[in-house]
Parts: C-alpha cells; structure tokens; sequence
C-alpha cells in the first residue's frame, strides 16, 4: 500500500513535537493503492462545484476537460452556460449543442431544454415535431 500524507506530525520525546512540511510516502509490498485522484473525476467534481457557487468563468475549464465533458450533467451545465451566457458568450448554436448530447443519453432536463430551444427556434430553426418529440421523452 502507498500512501501519502501532505503533513506529518513527528514527536521525538515530551513535550516536543516537528511538522515536516515535505510530503511522505509509505509503502506496503504488493499493494495497488495509488493516492492519484481520477482527474476526469475531479475535473467534473469541481467543475460543477464551481458552477454551483456561480462561478462559471473558473467551472468552464473543468467542464471542458476531455473526460469530463462526456457526462450528462457537465453537458446540460455547458449548456446553460452558453445559453444564458454566463462565463462566454451567448451562443444558442453552442448551447443547444450541449443539451442535445445531455438529452440523448436520458438528461430529464436536457431533454426539456432541447425541445425548448426546438420549439422556439433557439440555435436551430423552429420545428414543432421536433419539439414535440422531445417534449415526449
């Protein structure tokens, strides 16, 4: 096992005690821990931490990691993003783009928002069967 500890507290007798501000790895013969987060994990993870606290210019690099940016969530919050324009510009083209990769892997409200963009005409031409489609998922 290895493990990593970003401070260690080191007490050499009574009353002394040393913080070591190096990190330190312990490792355990035939382990497979490995103290390396899943980035793609962690991109998704603080990109919508981010969005959530409307800090949407900071989320935006986090939602557009590679990995990231295949879930569902991340692509509805990158579409309201460019929506509604917050942390970019307004793109309805961009916008509707996102909702439809989200909608189509059973995002409830990327779904909604596609047929919404569809039935108004956002990012794309007006099309009621398409809207209505959507609005039937």
């Amino acid at each position: 096992m290895t493990l990593l500890a970003a401070a260690v507290v080191c007490v050499s007798g009574p009353g002394s005690a040393e913080t070591l501000s190096e990190p330190v790895t312990v490792s355990t013969p035939g382990s497979t821990f490995s103290p390396v987060p899943d980035t793609a994990k962690d991109a998704r993870t603080e990109g919508i931490r981010l969005y959530q606290k409307q800090h949407y210019a900071e989320a935006l690099p986090y939602l557009l990691d590679s990995e990231a940016r295949k879930d569902p969530l991340v692509q509805t919050a990158l579409g309201n993003l460019y929506s509604m324009g917050l942390g970019v510009p307004a793109d309805p083209v961009k916008a509707l783009d996102w909702y439809r990769k989200a909608a189509v892997q059973n995002n409830a409200v990327a779904q909604l928002y596609t047929a919404y963009s569809y039935e108004k005409g956002l990012g794309t031409a007006r099309n009621d069967r398409e809207a209505l489609n959507w609005y039937n998922k």
